[in-house]
């Protein structure tokens, strides 16, 4: 039952806290796109790194705060998001939480409705038969969103500077 699960360096290779919880924060606009589901060993990490510090430099020079970013139509992409990847159940907790911090409520009942009307498009384990890897090798989180994008506010800005729109295009 274990076979596949431990595959390497870098969170588990399944759809747990760890992994949901990059998934939605890139959802959310605060982390650069593609960057969630990259392997640990990926040779794209340095240029990663490399495109966050220059990002950061941006994000400061511009006061583009996270409460610009993480608005509640963009916790709304984030519960969408969590639906359509089947992640944690761990995100009805810290989502609230981290939304609690910018005055945003998400009530329970936010996220009954959203999952009502959001398919699960993604077969990742444990819900799944597939690993994290198959995301990233798919075009990461933006192909997920891309997927379902009818069903976000593609108007919601991210870290890139560009509006999700711009990322799922």
């Amino acid at each position: 039952a274990l076979k596949g699960i431990v595959t390497g360096p870098g969170a588990c290779p399944v759809m747990g806290t760890a992994n949901t919880m990059q998934s939605l924060t890139e959802a959310l606009g605060m982390s650069l796109p593609y960057s969630a589901v990259l392997p640990a060993e990926s040779d794209r990490k340095l240029q990663l790194a490399e495109d966050a510090g220059r990002t950061m430099q941006k994000l400061l020079t511009e006061e583009l705060k996270p409460s610009k970013i993480m608005t509640a139509q963009a916790f709304r992409n984030a519960i969408t998001v969590l639906h359509t990847l089947g992640g944690s159940t761990n995100a009805f907790l810290h989502l609230p939480a981290i939304a609690h911090e910018l005055d945003i409520q998400l009530p329970l009942e936010l996220f009954e409705e959203l999952s009502d009307e959001t398919p699960m498009t993604c077969d990742i384990k444990p819900n799944g038969s597939r690993t994290v890897n198959a995301i990233d090798e798919a075009g990461g989180i933006p192909a997920v969103m891309k997927n379902i994008r009818s069903f976000l506010n593609l108007e919601c800005l991210t870290v890139s500077g560009q509006t999700i729109a711009d990322v799922v295009n």
